[in-house]
Formats: C-alpha cells, structure tokens, sequence
C-alpha cells in the first residue's frame, strides 16, 4: 500500500508541477486560454488528491460524486480554453460544451442517488471526460494548423494521452492498484503536456532575444548592407 501511495503522490506532484507552469505562462503571455487550462490543471490535481483521499476510506458516494465532478470541470475547462484559441468556433463549441455538460452531470448524479449505479456513473464521467480530451487535442491541432515543432507536438500527444487514459481506464473496476496505475500514466500524460508548455516558453524567449537583437542593429546601422551583416 505504501508504494501505491508514493505513485501516487509522484502522479499528484506532477500535476501540481504543471498547475505551477501554467501561472507562470500566464504571467507571462496574459492569454486568457491560459487561466482555463489552468483552472482545468488544477481541477485534475484536485480529482489525483481525492483518488489519494479514497484509497484511505471506503468509496462512499460524495467522493465518487466530487471525483466525478472535479474530472468532467478539468476536462470542459480544457475544453473551452482551447476552443477559444480560436474566434470561429468560440461560440459554437462553448455552446455545445455547456449542453453536453449539463446534461453528462445530470446523468451522473441520477446515476450516483443509486448506489448500484455508482461504477455506471464513473464509466459515464470517465468516457465523457476522455472524449472532451480528444476533441481539445483536435482542436488544438486545427487552431495550430501545423504541428511543425517539438512544442506543439508534445502538447497535442499530451492532450490526446489523456484522453485516451480516461477511456481506457473508464471500464475498468477502480481497485487501489488500478487508480495507482490510471493515475501515474495520467500524470505522465499531463507531464508531456507540460514538456510543450515549457518548450513553447523557451521558444518564445528565443524569439524575443532575435528580435531584439534585430532591433538593436537596426538603431545601430543607416544602411542595409551594414544591417544585414550585423544581424548574419
């Protein structure tokens, strides 16, 4: 039991990790999909912290129902963030997004007032969850156009991770081994995550170091023959 704990807390550490990276690109950048994947980070790290939570005590239905809760929030701000990256299909994702949420909540807590309906209700949340991953991984992709660099790569593969760790762990009956398991890859999917956010970061500074290197020579040289051999 001890070492499924510290899994567990490897997997909470990292997702915290990049709660972290993520306010400080905020800080950064001051993009507001930034507050939103942040919102939707910490949202997961919230979820790790009670699967840590349940395996001290027994699954009793308000922390089903709060796990349920804190994954499909983390997902739909992801979701919306990313969505919103892109003007033509703002208002039509974040419409849908609200329909298709409330209506996946609704089933689960009718599904949670039974309690032998509780591993329905986390199948549903699981899959909804794992889905809106999916469609935040492809919309990203589409609002990049072309995953032409490590940095954008390493996002989109970690969104689409976990997305595909939710499903695939969705039908599985949650036993203390199996959420160390789900836990631990889902963390090292949100670490990839992470990895492009922090490469993107890099390559921005890089970029702002050109770019203010260009414009130093251009305030130093009148002609472009001396600007162009100053700069190559």
């Amino acid at each position: 039991m001890e070492l499924l704990f510290v899994i567990l807390a490897i997997a909470l550490g990292i997702q915290v990790a990049v709660v972290f990276l993520l306010v400080s690109k905020y800080f950064e950048t001051r993009f507001s999909y930034v507050i939103w994947w942040t919102a939707g980070a910490a949202l997961l790290a919230g979820q790790a912290l009670v699967e840590v939570w349940m395996l001290t005590a027994a699954p009793i239905l308000p922390l089903v129902g709060i796990r349920s809760a804190l994954l499909l929030a983390g997902a739909g701000f992801f979701l919306t963030g990313t969505a919103s990256r892109d003007p033509r299909a703002r208002g039509i994702v974040q419409t849908g997004l609200l329909g298709f949420g409330g209506l996946v909540i609704a089933s689960v807590i009718v599904l949670l007032s039974r309690q032998e309906s509780t591993d329905t209700a986390r199948l549903v949340a699981g899959l909804a969850a794992g889905m809106a991953f999916l469609l935040t991984a492809e919309a990203y992709r589409r609002t990049e156009q072309v995953l032409d660099d490590v940095a954008t790569r390493a996002i989109f593969a970690g969104l689409l991770a976990i997305g595909i760790n939710q499903i695939g762990w969705a039908w599985v009956q949650r036993t203390p081994q199996v959420i160390a398991a789900s836990e631990f890859l889902g963390g090292l999917a949100v670490a990839v995550f992470g990895a492009g956010i922090q490469l993107r970061s890099v390559g921005r500074a890089q970029r702002l170091v050109v770019l203010s290197q260009i414009s130093a020579a251009l305030s130093r040289t009148g002609r472009v023959g001396d600007m162009l051999e100053e700069v190559l």
